[in-house]
């Protein structure tokens, strides 16, 4: 586990089996539905449901939408990149046929 090698503390929410990770402003909790193999790597597609999602009242807007760079966020690209995220801008919503 994870859990036994940082220093993150576990949350337990609902009836979710797997934990949350305490404090964190984005908590995703998710159901293993299938997976599949990828032969031209060897590697397997894990696909999940999304059950239960907890997002920080700081990073909502009142629109909707979540402002990442409102709270210490760190993003993954890949196995090994992080990336901090930051807004460049908002553009209006597509609507078709409008």
């Amino acid at each position: 586990s994870e859990f036994d090698v940082t220093n993150f503390s576990i949350e337990h929410k609902n009836k979710m089996s797997a934990p949350y990770v305490k404090g964190s402003p984005i908590q995703i909790g998710c159901n293993y539905e299938n997976e599949y193999h990828i032969k031209e790597n060897n590697t397997l597609l894990i696909i999940g449901s999304i059950k239960e999602l907890y997002i920080s009242q700081s990073l909502l807007m009142d629109d909707g939408w979540v402002q990442l760079e409102n709270e210490n966020i760190i993003t993954i690209n890949g196995l090994d990149g992080y990336a901090v995220p930051k807004l460049i801008t908002r553009f209006p919503y597509a609507r078709p046929k409008s």
